[in-house]
């Protein structure tokens, strides 16, 4: 009897020993799951933050332009590093007034620089010199994009013949007493067929003037980087603004 009574309190105990191990068991493998996972310290930004072009967007080398400020031409010089980005831009604005000057270029430059790219948005007392600057830097890093069409061009040959997408684009760009606007037409073979300039609001004999020096000489080289002299700067350069954008809309 006491033996029976042995056997069963000894069954009673590994059932209950059994029990606890499985209960144990449980918990245990519940308190065993990986954590979630979170982004690497350091993990890199997105590009969502307004920082302008990719590192690496530019070919190596110093490049140098010119914009017209309000007493004269504004002589902006950019340094793009070995690994693509502007590492400098230094600006020649002696022949404009200096604190004016020095407003535009303590503002524009370390925004560029940040930005990696002209195009930024900044305050100025200088309006002149500011626009003058952003032109002439976009001018030299047209020059350095990796992206144009047969590499350099600094030879002023612009896109390669066939680089643009077929359509008509229209632009516009502030020139003397106003904005005027311009229209490209890419025909079916990818080269520039037309310019049209809608220049009423400025003077007509410099209007004139300018429109008959570049449009000729744009279409000869499918580009808005042409070396060509006008009485009217400001239009010229309106010109030239406009059609650049025209054919940035139309880049392949």
């Amino acid at each position: 009897m006491n033996e029976k009574k042995s056997n069963s309190f000894a069954a009673l105990l590994i059932t209950i020993v059994v029990a606890a191990a499985v209960v144990f068991g449980v918990k245990f493998a519940g308190g065993s799951a990986a954590p979630a996972e979170t982004a690497p310290e350091g993990s890199a930004p997105t590009q969502e933050d307004g920082a302008g072009a990719a590192g690496g967007a530019y070919k190596p080398g110093t490049y140098t332009a010119s914009g017209q400020g309000f007493h004269g031409e504004v002589t902006v010089t950019v340094t793009v590093g070995d690994d693509g980005a502007i590492a400098d831009i230094q600006v020649d604005a002696s022949g404009e007034t200096a604190a004016y000057a020095d407003d535009a270029i303590g503002v524009l430059i370390p925004a560029m620089l940040e930005a990696q790219s002209a195009d930024v948005d900044v305050v100025s007392s200088s309006t002149n010199t500011k626009n003058a600057i952003i032109e002439a830097v976009r001018s030299c890093l047209g020059e350095a994009d990796n992206g144009a069409a047969g590499g350099s061009s600094q030879d002023g040959a612009g896109e390669a013949a066939g680089a643009y997408k077929a359509g008509t684009y229209t632009a516009s760009a502030k020139g003397f007493a106003g904005d005027l606007s311009v229209t490209v037409t890419v025909g079916d073979d990818g080269t520039i067929a037309a310019i049209d300039v809608d220049a009423a609001g400025e003077t007509p004999a410099y209007a004139d003037d300018a429109i008959g020096v570049l449009v000729p000489a744009m279409l000869e080289a499918q580009s808005a980087e042409v070396d060509v002299v006008s009485s009217s700067t400001f239009t010229k350069d309106a010109i030239i603004e406009a059609v650049q954008s025209c054919l940035g809309q139309a880049a392949n």
